[in-house]
């Protein structure tokens, strides 16, 4: 299933819908608002799980749903699907002016957020529920649905009892059908004040809900904001103390209380201020590697200090990062992400090139698909012609049919990997400029033979060559 999120009449952006799942390139002009939105999109799937708590909301409007409920069986395709987005979307609309001030800490007039669920025709959502109190033949069935990991993990909690425990409310197993095979997703145990029509509609949309804090929002200007965020986190404890202290004393304390930055970014620095490294984890080694061995030329150590600390290849001397150069320090919160215990998977990166020589964005293009390819879902916002040239080749490279029979050879000569290719579609995304200098997103489709086709470089490539004739006649 597909989640497309939508937004009217929000800042400068006059309209945008945009594909939640995969791999998202947003290219446009300085003040488009890819910013704004970028930020939007986070701050509505890190939101939204709190304004879904409202069971009698819930009922009222999942009434199909709830009827499946009882049953103990709940299935989905592409016609019953619209029940959920209905209901999402009467969130949205209730809450879209407490979503934005959370986000931006500031009251920004927004006309409509959306969302939108697709589902394949021949696609269908299944969740078997077993709730406190159901006869152990009822377990016993729905166990003899899954399969591999996940059927081991809950036999060993059936053999501990976890679901005879007094506070388990129920148990959702969640599978995918898709033209007969059906696939089993997971199974996860909930409290016994949880609505089970609350957490089907969420799992349903679950790239629209930030529901294990698993997402990152990585600013442009990050060097400036990693130069200064431990300063940042010390004031921030002073005037929390200097608010205690004044409680009794001002009652109105909004604007001591204001962050001066938006949700998002505080969020960032948060993540890097509260870093812990995994220890002697394989996850992710191949990536890291390709960043230290292609990109930073380098690792990033930890000293007796505690201290981050930059180390280039052959050389013994490790410096402070304040004495690296801006492309380590753009490249660091990446690393911080791969190494992390938490470990978010879904990014929202602005600005992806600041900082990299055209030689280094090429080579961060291949990291994007690669990342891609390993599982983590990526919305990245890019002013580089560069950069939007090498994803394109990428694509060509990966799914072009006139390609297929020397796609090895082209691979070879251009000092390229299998594992560079994307195994998936990527959504591409410009902002153009309507009539009213507002900004309008579109989706470029994909063509078999140029690719994906960046209009606003090719007007600046066209303007800059026009130029250099009137200069040279």
């Amino acid at each position: 299933m597909e989640v497309l999120l939508g937004i009217r009449n929000f800042g400068k952006i006059k309209s945008a819908e945009i594909n939640l799942s995969g791999f998202s390139v947003l290219v446009g002009n300085n003040n488009s608002g890819k910013t704004y939105l970028m930020q939007l999109i986070y701050g509505i799937r890190r939101n939204l799980p709190g304004y879904l708590a409202d069971s009698g909301f819930c009922a009222s409007h999942l009434c199909q749903l709830e009827k499946q409920v009882q049953t103990g069986r709940v299935l989905l395709d592409y016609h019953s699907i619209g029940e959920i987005e209905l209901f999402l979307n009467k969130i949205l609309e209730k809450n879209k002016e407490k979503i934005v001030l959370e986000t931006f800490h500031e009251e920004i007039e927004i006309g409509q957020i959306y969302v939108r669920l697709l589902m394949e025709e021949g696609e269908q959502s299944e969740w078997l529920i077993y709730k406190q109190g159901d006869a152990e033949e009822t377990l016993n069935q729905i166990l003899a649905n899954l399969n591999g990991e996940i059927k081991s993990v809950s036999e060993r909690l059936k053999e501990r009892g976890i679901f005879q425990k007094n506070e388990l409310g129920f148990v959702l197993f969640r599978f995918r059908i898709l033209n007969g095979k059906k696939e089993c997703l997971y199974s996860r145990f909930f409290a016994s004040k949880v609505s089970v029509c609350t957490e089907i509609a969420v799992s349903a949309a679950d790239l629209l809900i930030d529901e294990f804090e698993d997402m990152l929002f990585l600013p442009a200007s990050r060097t400036g904001l990693l130069m200064l965020y431990k300063e940042f986190f010390a004031s921030k404890a002073d005037e929390a103390v200097k608010i205690w202290r004044a409680e009794d004393f001002e009652p109105d304390k909004k604007e001591s209380r204001k962050l001066g930055i938006t949700q998002p970014v505080y969020d960032f620095l948060r993540f890097m201020q509260t870093f812990a490294r995994k220890k002697k984890s394989a996850e992710n080694k191949s990536l890291i590697q390709f960043i230290e061995k292609y990109l930073i030329e380098g690792k990033i150590l930890v000293n007796q200090a505690n201290q981050a600390v930059y180390q280039a290849q052959g050389a013994g001397q490790e410096l402070p990062l304040y004495l690296s150069s801006s492309m380590v320090n753009e490249l660091m919160p990446l690393l911080y992400v791969l190494q992390s215990t938490s470990q978010p998977t879904y990014f929202i990166w602005d600005e992806i090139e600041t900082s990299l020589h055209p030689q280094k964005q090429m080579e961060l293009a291949r990291l994007l698909s690669r990342m891609s390819n390993a599982g983590f879902t990526m919305i990245v916002s890019t002013h580089s012609d560069t950069m939007a040239a090498k994803i394109n080749n990428l694509c060509l490279l990966s799914f072009s049919q006139l390609v297929k029979g020397k796609r090895a050879e082209i691979l070879n000569k251009a000092g390229l990997e299998e594992a560079d290719l994307f195994q998936d579609r990527i959504h591409v995304y410009q902002f153009l400029q309507d009539d009213s200098g507002k900004s309008v997103m579109k989706e470029s489709e994909y063509d078999e033979v140029t690719g994906y086709t960046f209009t606003l470089f090719q007007d600046s490539v066209e303007k800059l060559f026009q130029e250099t004739r009137l200069i040279l006649e």
